[in-house]
């Protein structure tokens, strides 16, 4: 490939690894993001193929730039949030909600520009367009693949620049005119037989630079990290899309999303429970861990009710927190004493155990960073029988306190507190859709174990409430124990027209916790069960030293529906856990998948905690990690494996060719013995072979070899001059080899003048 071709195609394939940027996070908020790049490809081609024979005119290309500002303004009119519920269901003011939307419009303007006449200054004006496609891309991509994409791009603009720069000087020199003058491609002054300066067309240059450049990049950004407690996160940008979460607490639950959720072992929080008599016991004992409970259901999303005044939102005089207490030094014999530690970064908030009875005694012993408060951490709001965490926490602070619950192991029934009427009608105000309505009724008609009476809707198409309890265990346990339903951590739709909730329930029904425990909340609802779903921790664990974790991947949804109970008047909270007990079946080929999967989850958990979440509490996690490393023998072992790695990754290309060089002299040489008793002569084979290249054929003797070199060396013009040089240095062998005659010392001198001149004029 010639120089002027190789940069051509170098420039496309830039702007093209730049379109592929753009496409891969934006599928995320525009399905059809495929289809435009596949479009902006098809015309990448022809204009690389008919470069200069389809040119747009000044005036049609003004034209086309007055219909793309038209088209652009109706786009963004289009996608302005129309009611404030669109609004509130975006998650974000809608001005960066439209940051998704410049990439089609890049990507048409891009390709306008391609079909103008280029001059030599164009070229920065349209690598710089692709620049900010990648630049949009970063923005909004989330997932190492995309870091891979934007590591070729990286390498192709470095290749292509390279290209450029020889290209532009050839231009200048040959044609003596200005650059805004000179052509970009297809110049009359550039010889189209060129050829480029490089091997391999300049890709591991190009690669090497690009690497190394990325490598002291990543140390420096490993240096600064972001300062603030606000982590960005692009998928709020859009209501739906295909996404990859991981475990853990995040504020609300959006079953809207697709994708895989990633299972994380990172310690979530700290807990200790201790019995009377100060034994440590295991915290696995404490079923579940509450941390939020959701009661408004809109669009696919779970939101908790609003509880309190904005005075109680952040604590502090008259803020309506309640005055810290102290933790008991022994609990009573029935009870235990729970310690916590909680840093909400990790955990995603507040967290205690279940069930919360505030007349035993709610954060205790208050502390942030192990100095006493004298607030709270919770408080109850009148009316809602749930706590409230205070504020919001600061973020990477270490949160303590205490709890103590009852020891009586895992409780499906809960005495209400004081439930008011508003919150009672919070629980039914947001009921399920019409589809699942009528599914839910049809399904109740054939659930087992139920009797007429169960069964039965009063005249407001609802349950009586002395059936409650019956039904929705019922319900529960055909969403765990029918077979219809399995668990799987791939979160998929089926038909994104329908309610998220209805899509899972009817069409695919397979997904994870906290899609069965939306689903089972709207259909209680349906019935006229009031019900709320509650976020938290399922379980713990001791770990080595005998301390209490619980971990993100604990992290667990489940429903609480409020029944009544033996006596009048009486409220109680049943829970709920409707994840089913068996997976979802995988076939061959999704096995292999899956295993690829958990293989590269340290990759996953690696990009975003150390490119996309990169915070100051990652850094001095990661300088933990290296500090650990060069104090044990294990991390040295680690650091020699990847030096060694280093030097092979770096070396390796080279010794492998300068091996496989070895094997072909030892492989193609007439005989060991003669190169290495006679070294003159071994010296002009290397350099036939470095320079030519030549070797002699099997069963051709060295003066045959001479003779066939100097007539290829007779045909260059440049060349005639040492085309006697193979001949005599073979005389020279023979004499010394077949005579048995040495050479003296002006003989030696003379064969070393003549290889001495054969390298350099082959050298040139």
């Amino acid at each position: 490939m010639r120089l002027q071709s190789l940069f051509h195609f170098s420039f496309y394939l830039t702007l093209a690894l730049a379109g592929a940027c753009l496409t891969l996070p934006s599928v995320f908020f525009l399905w059809w993001m495929p289809l435009c790049l596949g479009a902006a490809i098809a015309f990448f081609y022809l204009a690389w193929r008919y470069e200069g024979v389809w040119v747009l005119s000044e005036t049609a290309a003004n034209q086309i730039g007055v219909f793309i500002a038209v088209g652009a303004a109706g786009w963004i009119l289009f996608q302005v949030p129309r009611s404030v519920e669109q609004l509130a269901a975006g998650g974000v003011n809608w001005p960066a909600g439209l940051l998704p939307h410049l990439g089609p419009l890049l990507m048409i303007l891009l390709i306008v520009k391609l079909f103008r006449p280029k001059r030599l200054p164009d070229y920065w004006v349209i690598q710089t367009m692709g620049l900010m496609m990648v630049a949009l891309a970063a923005v909004l991509a989330d997932e190492r693949g995309f870091g891979i994409l934007m590591t070729l791009y990286f390498v192709s603009l470095v290749w292509s620049l390279a290209t450029y720069y020889l290209v532009r000087e050839r231009v200048l020199v040959a044609s003596g005119v200005t650059p805004q003058q000179a052509p970009l491609f297809g110049g009359n002054a550039i010889e189209r037989k060129d050829p480029v300066p490089w091997s391999l067309w300049g890709v591991p240059r190009a690669t090497l630079w690009t690497m190394t450049v990325a490598l002291f990049g990543l140390l420096l950004f490993l240096c600064a990290p972001r300062q603030g407690q606000t982590q960005w996160n692009a998928r709020q940008l859009s209501t739906g899309g295909s996404a990859s979460s991981k475990t853990g607490a995040e504020a609300g639950i959006d079953l809207n999303r697709i994708g895989y959720v990633e299972l994380s072992d990172d310690p979530a929080f700290n807990v200790t429970v201790r019995d009377s008599i100060g034994q440590v016991q295991d915290p696995a004992n404490i079923r579940h861990w509450r941390q939020e409970t959701l009661e408004v259901y809109s669009g696919g999303r779970w939101y908790p009710q609003r509880r309190v005044r904005e005075s109680e939102v952040h604590p502090g005089v008259n803020s309506g927190m309640p005055a810290a207490r102290p933790a008991p030094e022994q609990p009573a014999h029935d009870q235990w004493l729970i310690t916590f530690e909680v840093k909400p970064s990790a955990a995603g908030g507040l967290v205690l155990a279940e069930p919360v009875d505030a007349d035993l005694g709610i954060g205790l012993d208050p502390r942030i960073d192990n100095r006493l408060q004298s607030l709270s951490f919770f408080s109850f709001p009148e009316g809602f029988d749930t706590f409230v965490a205070s504020g919001n926490p600061t973020r990477n602070r270490i949160y303590s306190y205490s709890q103590v619950v009852t020891a009586r192991g895992e409780q499906r029934l809960t005495p209400a507190r004081g439930i008011s009427e508003a919150f009672s009608a919070t629980l039914a105000k947001y009921p399920a859709p019409p589809a699942l309505t009528g599914w839910t009724r049809e399904l109740l008609l054939r659930l087992p174990g139920l009797n007429d009476d169960e069964r039965r809707l009063n005249d407001r198409q609802q349950l009586d409430e002395q059936h409650h309890a019956r039904v929705a265990e019922a319900l529960s346990d055909y969403l765990t124990r029918s077979g219809e339903y399995r668990y799987t951590l791939e979160l998929r739709r089926k038909d994104t027209t329908l309610d998220a909730t209805v899509d899972f329930l009817i069409n695919v029904k397979e997904g994870h916790c906290e899609r069965f425990a939306g689903g089972l909340a709207l259909m209680l609802r349906s019935l006229g069960v009031r019900c709320r779903v509650v976020k938290g921790y399922l379980g713990g664990e001791l770990d080595e030293s005998g301390h209490g974790i619980v971990r993100k991947s604990h992290a667990h949804t489940w429903v609480q529906a409020l029944v009544p109970g033996e006596r009048p008047g009486e409220l109680h909270w049943l829970t709920l856990d409707p994840s089913p007990l068996t997976a979802a079946p995988d076939g061959v080929l999704a096995s292999w998948w899956n295993w690829f999967n958990e293989n590269l989850l340290d990759s996953r958990i690696f990009w975003r905690q150390f490119i996309v979440e990169y915070a100051p509490e990652q850094q001095l996690d990661l300088l933990d990690a290296l500090r650990e490393m060069v104090t044990s023998k294990r991390g040295w072992l680690k650091l020699s494996l990847l030096a060694v790695a280093g030097i092979m990754l770096l070396a390796g290309p080279r010794l492998g060719r300068r091996l496989v060089w070895a094997a072909r002299q030892w492989w193609n040489a007439p005989s060991r013995s003669t190169t290495a008793s006679v070294p003159f002569f071994a010296e002009l084979l290397r350099l036939l072979h470095r320079y030519g290249p030549w070797l002699p054929e099997p069963g051709q003797t060295p003066r045959e070899f001479a003779a066939q070199v100097a007539g290829a060396l007779e045909t260059e013009r440049k060349s005639g001059d040492i085309a006697g040089v193979p001949c005599r240095v073979v005389d020279a062998y023979y004499q010394v080899w077949y005579g048995g005659r040495p050479l003296d010392a002006a003989q030696r001198a003379e064969i070393d003048q003549l290889l001495s001149h054969l390298r350099t004029r082959l050298a040139k």
